[in-house]
């Protein structure tokens, strides 16, 4: 690449820049009163990263409450599904964005640093996620072992992307004492809402983590 080629892509990257910081948001789906954003906003280790807070408010304000309302009072597989469409066409995408972001980069400050893990403790349940096991595979697996084979555990190295038979085949001891932990206190969460409401548990937990585990596999294997 020549000096003028270069310039010629480096204009071109700055104007799609400037377009997407002028661009309206769509991280979230709505906003909120100002008296009430102010004060959210101060809380956050960048006021940049207002959207990924706001996505996290507006689930917190939605889909939680209403998978509360399921577990307790629905056993209709019907509403089940239609909460299921309405949860992941609403927030699915914006949600794993938000949550890949959120891992690489603290949103809150420290001294709200609590508030750092509704995100890939809590809210991640109703997408699918087991709970604080993003961030071990994606930042402290994943991006210290590069893909490598016989350091990241979910390396592609040795299968064929040509071969779809090998889409489904696919030393740290505090890490792993940590996946376990958090991994249990996952397994007895849908274990209690199963015995509570099996219909209900169903389509809001159980269900997702299927769904979005072929999702987000998928889509690693066609990175």
């Amino acid at each position: 690449m020549n000096g003028v080629e270069a310039s010629a892509e480096g204009e071109v990257l700055r104007r799609y820049t400037e377009v997407d910081l002028q661009s309206k948001r769509k991280e979230y789906v709505f906003d909120l009163p100002r008296n009430i954003r102010g004060p959210l906003e101060s809380m956050l280790q960048d006021p940049r990263d207002l959207p990924a807070a706001l996505l996290a408010v507006n689930i917190t304000l939605t889909t939680l409450p209403i998978s509360m309302v399921m577990l307790y009072c629905c056993s209709s597989h019907l509403l089940g599904l239609l909460y299921l469409a309405m949860n992941y066409l609403t927030y699915m995408q914006r949600f794993m964005l938000t949550l890949h972001f959120t891992q690489h980069r603290r949103l809150f400050k420290q001294e709200y640093n609590l508030l750092n893990g509704i995100i890939p403790y809590v809210l991640c349940t109703l997408y699918g996620v087991p709970c604080g096991l993003y961030h071990l595979h994606h930042c402290v697996m994943h991006h210290v072992g590069e893909n490598r084979q016989g350091v990241d555990l979910s390396s592609t190295e040795p299968f064929q992307r040509d071969n779809f038979a090998h889409f489904f085949c696919q030393g740290r001891p505090k890490t792993a004492a940590l996946m376990v932990t958090t991994e249990v206190i996952y397994l007895s969460f849908l274990r209690a809402a199963y015995l509570i409401n099996p219909v209900a548990a169903l389509w809001c937990w159980i269900i997702p983590f299927f769904f979005s585990t072929f999702l987000i596999t998928f889509g690693n294997w066609n990175w």
